[in-house]
Formats: structure tokens, sequence, C-alpha cells
């Protein structure tokens, strides 16, 4: 038994929670066993509904507002502000690609985006690329760039690029500042 005497909340108060608590421990504990089914899931949910407000209520009531929980237990409880969202445009962009007869088309989105182009904040996508047959080691290695704003970015090549590989990394650029590179990525050009 949990006791939290130490934070001012009486034994009876923690006494009743953990009583009302317990259908739901116990479903839960049914739940996760191997070959557990759709009752055990449909029951657990049940005592759930049961649970949580119990819970939101003992939590409101002994310990967000105690002044003997610290910001930093609460913190530990899952309590306090909620992280910011990293910015789109901070994270790697996901990428794919469509080839062609002479050209590749890069499709592009940002991870918080269900749809193709931009991530949230970003400026353009920024593309690095090298014709060779070996992988270049570092992206400094790379000798040509272009930036895209919609999503394809399409590159064509000469017919004595044809059947070459080409390396690429990605990135998105704000007007100030670059976000993580993509993996580094090798295409042939038909």
């Amino acid at each position: 038994m949990v006791r939290f005497h130490h934070l001012g909340i009486a034994a009876a108060l923690v006494d009743a929670l953990q009583a009302g608590i317990a259908p739901f421990m116990q479903a839960w504990l049914v739940y996760i066993t191997p070959n557990s089914g759709k009752v055990d899931r449909d029951n657990m949910n049940v005592a759930l509904k049961a649970a949580r407000p119990l819970m939101a209520a003992f939590a409101r009531t002994h310990l967000l507002y105690n002044p003997l929980v610290s910001d930093a237990q609460r913190a530990q409880m899952g309590f306090g502000p909620k992280p910011k969202p990293v910015p789109g445009w901070s994270t790697p962009p996901i990428l794919w690609v469509e080839i062609a007869i002479r050209q590749i088309k890069f499709r592009f989105k940002g991870s918080e985006s269900a749809r193709q182009g931009k991530a949230a904040g970003a400026k353009h996508l920024e593309i690095r690329f090298k014709y060779s047959a070996d992988r270049p080691l570092d992206v400094n290695d790379y000798t040509s760039m272009e930036t895209a704003t919609r999503s394809p970015l399409v590159i064509t090549c000469t017919e004595e690029q044809r059947r070459t590989r080409i390396w690429f990394w990605a990135r998105w650029a704000t007007a100030t500042e670059k976000g993580l590179w993509s993996e580094m990525y090798p295409v042939y050009f038909m």
C-alpha cells in the first residue's frame, strides 16, 4: 500500500482511492496476460472509465495544489506544463522518390503534416546531391544543391548522366536556421 502521510493526505483517503481503482488494476492484470481477448479488453475499459474520475478528483484535491508536493514531484507524476511541440522544420524531412527516364521527382513532407509540402515553419526544402558511384563521406562533398517550396522537386539529368547514381541529403531551412539532415540516399537515373 502506498502511503501519502508525508504529504498531509490522510490514510483513509488513500485507502478509499485504492479501493476505488482496485477493479481497474485487477482487470488490467488480466488484460496484459498472454492470450487475453476482447472480453478482457472490454472489462478493462469499463473499469478504467469508473476509475478515471476517482483518480482525477484525488489528484485535483490532494496533489496538484498541495504545498507539500514539489514541482519536481508533480512533474514526476505527470502533472505540469506539456512540452512544447518541436517545430516541423527542425526534424528531418520525410522523402520518397519517383524515377522516370532522365528525371527524379523528390516528394516531401514534414513529420507533423499529412500532406506533401513544406514542414510547419520551414521556408524551403534544401537538397544537396552528387553524381557518384561511391558514397560521399560528408555533406560538404556534395557538389549540387536545389531548394524547393512545393512538392515534388524535379531534377533532370543529361544524356551522359543517365544510368548513374545520385546521392542526396535533404533538410528544412527557415530564414535564419537549418533543420536536421535526412538519411543519405542513393538513386539511379534511368
